[in-house]
């Protein structure tokens, strides 16, 4: 019921109510989303110590593969320490896979992965994720540094998160520890095998579930809607210096075609990367060549063309060629990139830079422009306004999560 909901948007003059959006709105939107991939980028680090712990625990017991779209419960083995350590063979399991039409099928005899105990792949973990997020990080600065000519300079930051995967996997590989991998299937095709490239509308539902549909699937186009208009708001702020005029219209209309396509055949939507969008921006920006010594150079713009999507999106097309290759790359590589994009969002946010005046005594604060126009009381009460309106976004998300 969701799919034609953008395209009545589109046709109905609805990108229009953009110009209410605030920054009061915007910067609370974009600081969520980014604070959002810094605390799922933590947490999934975390996550790898339940499953290789530091210390000997109870094996677990999963399948070999990782099939993508089952619900299974399995029957825990249960070994003591000694046998941990030892490395006794695997043992049989028993499997109880729910498919989406709550067929269940059993599986006996299934191997498993056995006791997996690799006391060193959780610290390997994290050493890796911070070395991801240090080099991606610094090598982004790396623009302004004394260091190499400033072609060269320009392409270690353009590629500083390049760097960082391709060092930290090569790092990983060579020190050997088992840390847990990226999972890319072997071929491409529907990764459940009891479904086709087509998805049923209907199903083996109730004829009334489209009926009830319709109220989730307005609220999902809302959701999509102010997802997609924000981002394209920051990214036509006016200090980036656009000279082209922005394609709100043309934006939900690619983005609602795309969710068709995908609704029919049963992927994921596609939808407005906040934290990705804001990033390319400012990988695009220009500055000028040359500046007095000491000097920070001048913004002069955003290099406006479409070069970048082309390659990036033929790129992600490529990958399924590439899956040999993808597979080395270690989760905490991937993970320390998502907390990079999280953090490297915020910079730049005048949300996250009037928070960082509370804590900052007014001699040491920037030379903000608002902050010749307005007192410093008056700032703080606005942001502190602002803050109490993220814990309420926030809130309303971990509600969500929980429902």
């Amino acid at each position: 019921m969701d799919r034609g909901h953008h395209l009545h948007l589109v046709a109905t003059d609805a990108s229009a109510f953009v110009c209410y959006i605030t920054r009061f709105t915007e910067e609370n939107f974009a600081t969520l989303i980014a604070v959002i991939f810094i605390i799922k980028a933590i947490e999934k680090l975390m996550s790898i110590g339940d499953k290789t712990p530091i210390s000997p625990s109870p094996c677990f017991c999963e399948p070999e593969k990782d099939l993508f779209g089952w619900n299974y419960t399995s029957s825990m083995v249960k070994q003591d320490a000694e046998s941990l350590v030892d490395h006794k063979p695997k043992q049989a399991c028993h499997f109880d896979f729910t498919f989406a039409n709550s067929t269940t099928v059993d599986i006996l005899g299934h191997e498993s992965v056995g006791c997996h105990y690799v006391p060193n792949a959780f610290l390997m973990s994290c050493l890796i994720f911070i070395g991801t997020f240090l080099i991606s990080f610094h090598l982004k600065k790396f623009k302004a540094q004394n260091f190499f000519p400033a072609i060269v300079r320009s392409y270690i930051s353009d590629f500083a998160v390049v760097i960082a995967i391709v060092s930290m996997t090569a790092f990983d590989n060579m020190v050997g520890v088992e840390t847990p991998k990226l999972i890319v299937p072997a071929k491409f095709a529907p990764t459940l095998p009891t479904r086709t490239w087509l998805i049923d509308p209907v199903g083996n539902n109730p004829w009334w579930t489209p009926i009830i549909a319709l109220a989730p699937a307005i609220l999902g186009s809302i959701l999509i809607f102010m997802d997609q208009q924000i981002t394209a708001v920051i990214v036509n702020r006016k200090e980036h210096k656009l000279n082209k005029g922005g394609g709100y219209h043309l934006d939900l209309l690619i983005v609602g075609v795309c969710i068709v396509v995908n609704s029919i055949l049963g992927i994921p939507w596609f939808v407005a990367a906040t934290v990705l969008s804001i990033n390319h921006v400012r990988s695009l920006t220009r500055e000028s060549e040359s500046a007095a010594p000491g000097e920070v150079p001048q913004f002069l713009g955003i290099r406006e063309q479409r070069v970048t999507h082309i390659l990036i999106f033929i790129t992600v097309g490529l990958s399924v060629f590439m899956t040999p290759l993808l597979s080395k790359i270690p989760m905490p590589v991937l993970y320390g990139v998502f907390l990079y994009m999280g953090v490297a969002s915020l910079n730049g946010l005048q949300f996250f830079d009037r928070i960082l005046l509370l804590l900052m005594p007014k001699k040491y604060q920037p030379d903000y422009p608002y902050l010749r126009q307005v007192q410093i009381g008056r700032v703080h009460m606005f942001t502190m306004v602002q803050i109490m309106c993220f814990i309420s976004l926030w809130l309303i998300k971990i509600g969500r999560a929980h429902v």
